[in-house]
């Protein structure tokens, strides 16, 4: 099989096997759209922007034409300088040309960092700083011109190119010609494969190494269970292109030659008319994202009618929301479902239910371990009190760049600690009760607390439960529309927990973020004790995004 460039108008031949992304349990980022394009060439990817590598491309596409859109830019990248274990630093504007150069610098051999696109200037720097040999940076001309104008991350760079936009000190991929030499054999499955960073919500982010074989165990729970639920239709997604639990999303749908449709600009006044559109028989998003995407409920369109699966990720769903989900949906029996684990160790467990069994157990029951993982709970106060959670993993990481000491600091006789504190329930599965950072003395579990108040006061679009400068257990919420909360309602609703402060009220854009929305809570903290939150009607017009992707929990 041959196709044409169009830039250089010469024939480029392209491997003419059956290509396999997983193969002695491991899995190879630089061939997932070659693979996909050999089981499904005519399954599509849609996109709710355009490609800025490839403007001229639909934003409907093939997987045979991604397949072709890898290859050719693995060819511009190896005449930029790319070359095998060289690493990759990408870092742009959050769009899915992200994931077509990541897959290219993997199609050669090379180490794809990913380096989410709400860091700012001088944490990108020591994140290069922190890699054992200098990166090529892949970035655009606004990033160059912003964030990094006044950072010397050059002293850690060997090349710096461009995916959109012109720079006088950097090459624009679009205009490099491809060259034709042959791709190098695949790396082995225990060497590194991709670099993914953490949170960061304490400091630096950590650098988390993984390979062919911890990202085969990622991918291998997830495509167990769609293949168990038998889930072919379209899948809806809002994820962060940076995260490694992107790639397992992708591999299965490539897999199972799934229609994906890629959500960057969550709004829902602007995602609806992909609803409708492509009619997601999965929807996959982060919480709070859900919870906005709850307003579509109400939509006499019913755009969330033909929705089979509600999944959620990097944090656990408030009841009251998937309940309004689940509602939403016409399907005679829909489900949610939600994953716990971490970058450094993949999926834990998995969760999946009916409404009734929402109901009854909770969205804090995170379900049972998945294939490949193991479960404990170390009690510190007695046997029936909840303890800290450690698990193993085949899908543990190999370790954490310039932070080794870190990564073993966690790690005690093969078993993790994940930083949660929780529970095993009577058949074993596992409750969530909070972060041992987010614990507050004589607060059982701020999060049942959350759950709790939004069930009792529909009209609370969030709420966040910090401890305030003296220690006090205090409710940090925002309303729909911003309405004012209601005292006498509060009284009501709160009057069985007495140990709560007075209420703070802020508008939803006030709240800090994570890259993945996650409530950013020391630094919530921060801004409550130093009296920084303001009330609805003074804040800014965006929300707060922390320059960091948060780990799934």
């Amino acid at each position: 099989m041959r196709h044409v460039n169009p830039s250089t108008q010469r024939e480029i031949a392209v491997t003419p096997k059956v290509f396999a992304a997983t193969r002695f349990l491991s899995i190879d980022l630089g061939l997932i759209f070659a693979a996909g394009a050999a089981r499904h060439p005519h399954a599509r990817i849609i996109l709710d922007h355009d490609l800025a590598l490839y403007p001229e491309v639909e934003r409907s596409i093939t997987f045979t034409r991604l397949a072709k859109l890898v290859d050719d830019l693995a060819r511009r990248m190896r005449v930029v300088g790319v070359s095998r274990s060289d690493y990759v630093a990408v870092y742009a504007a959050h769009r899915f040309d992200l994931v077509l150069v990541a897959s290219a610098a993997a199609r050669l051999g090379a180490i794809p960092v990913m380096l989410s696109d709400t860091l700012d200037g001088d944490t990108v720097t020591a994140l290069l700083a922190k890699l054992d040999r200098p990166a090529h940076l892949v970035t655009d001309e606004t990033k160059l011109r912003t964030e990094l104008a006044e950072h010397p991350f050059r002293a850690n760079v060997r090349t710096v190119s461009t995916i959109s936009g012109k720079h006088a000190d950097a090459q624009s991929l679009p205009s490099v010609p491809p060259d034709t030499r042959p791709f190098p054999k695949s790396i082995s499955r225990h060497e590194p494969a991709l670099v993914t960073h953490s949170s960061g919500t304490t400091g630096l982010p950590k650098l988390i190494v993984q390979c062919g074989r911890s990202l085969y165990w990622h991918y291998q729970p997830q495509i167990s269970k769609a293949r168990f639920l038998r889930l072919t239709g379209p899948l809806l997604t809002c994820t962060s292109f940076s995260h490694v639990r992107f790639w397992s999303l992708l591999m299965v749908g490539m897999r199972l030659g799934q229609t994906m449709v890629f959500v960057t600009d969550p709004e829902p006044n602007r995602v609806v008319e992909l609803f409708l559109q492509t009619q997601p028989e999965l929807i996959e998003a982060y919480p709070n994202v859900l919870m906005r995407w709850g307003e579509l409920a109400d939509d006499p369109r019913e755009p969330l009618a033909g929705v089979r699966l509600f999944r959620g990720f990097f944090d656990a769903m408030h009841p009251r929301i998937v309940d309004q989900l689940l509602e939403a949906s016409r399907r005679r029996v829909p489900l949610y479902a939600h994953g716990y684990g971490q970058s450094e160790v993949g999926s834990i467990a998995s969760f999946i239910g009916t409404k009734w069994m929402v109901r009854r157990f909770g969205t804090r029951c995170v379900g049972l371990p998945v294939p490949g993982a193991r479960v404990k709970v170390v009690r510190r106060d007695g046997p029936d009190q909840p303890g800290s959670i450690y698990v193993r993993s085949r899908g543990r990481a190999l370790g954490f760049i310039g932070g080794q000491q870190q990564y073993e600091q966690r790690l005690r006789d093969g078993w993790w600690e994940m930083g949660d504190v929780g529970y095993r329930g009577r058949f074993g599965a596992l409750y969530l009760l909070d972060r041992e950072v987010d614990h507050i003395d004589g607060v059982a579990s701020t999060l049942s607390i959350e759950d709790t108040l939004l069930s009792r006061l529909p009209e609370l679009l969030e709420i966040v439960v910090v401890p305030s400068g003296q220690g006090q257990p205090t409710p940090v919420l925002c309303t729909k529309g911003d309405a004012l909360l209601d005292p006498v309602r509060w009284r009501e609703a709160t009057e069985d927990l007495e140990q709560l402060a007075k209420p703070v009220q802020v508008s939803w854009q006030d709240l800090p973020v994570t890259s993945t929305w996650k409530i950013r809570r020391p630094e919530l903290c921060r801004r409550l004790a130093q009296g920084l939150l303001t009330s609805p009607g003074e804040t800014p017009a965006q929300p707060k995004v922390d320059a960091a992707i948060e780990q799934p929990t």
